[in-house]
């Protein structure tokens, strides 16, 4: 009967540690903070398979899962497929769809960033397990168009006076 006892204490005491040990030891680290990197928006004649995927810090506690744009001119609803092209002055919008790693959750209302600047940032949907983020519009850019010359500045030349 004295061990029982003794044995009952025992469990009792590392029931109550293992109740109190998780919320400080296992706790997940809280993000507060989202930023990805997006090297290129969209120019015209191009395939959204052709830029560079948008990116995170390798220590950011986070991962993209997946991204997709989206032709707001036309507003199909739809993401655009990976053989469709970007045209010239439309306007798109890129989801991107986030998750936290092992022992990472997203805090209640994190601030979200595309290149550092929030401004790039239209709406934010993210819960601790994750959730995506839509950037603003950005209207597709037209690489062969001409650049306007709009100042020239020639030296190496004297102005002519009379008598010469």
């Amino acid at each position: 009967m004295k061990h029982l006892k003794k044995l009952a204490c025992m469990l009792l005491v590392a029931a109550m540690l293992f109740g109190i040990l998780p919320l400080g030891v296992f706790a997940e680290t809280q993000i507060t903070q989202i930023d990805v990197t997006v090297e290129q928006f969209p120019v015209a004649w191009k395939a959204p398979k052709n830029l560079p995927a948008p990116s995170v810090g390798a220590d950011s506690g986070y991962r993209i899962t997946n991204f997709e744009w989206y032709d707001v001119t036309y507003d199909t609803g739809s993401p655009m497929g990976n053989m469709d092209l970007f045209e010239k002055d439309h306007d798109y919008v890129l989801y991107i769809y986030l998750e936290p790693l092992a022992g990472y959750a997203f805090a209640g209302s994190p601030s979200v960033a595309v290149n550092g600047s929030a401004s790039l940032v239209a709406s934010c949907e993210i819960g601790s397990s994750g959730g995506f983020f839509r950037t603003r519009p950005v209207t597709a850019t037209d690489p062969n168009a001409p650049t306007a010359i709009t100042e020239v500045n020639i030296t190496g030349f004297r102005t002519p006076y009379v008598g010469q």
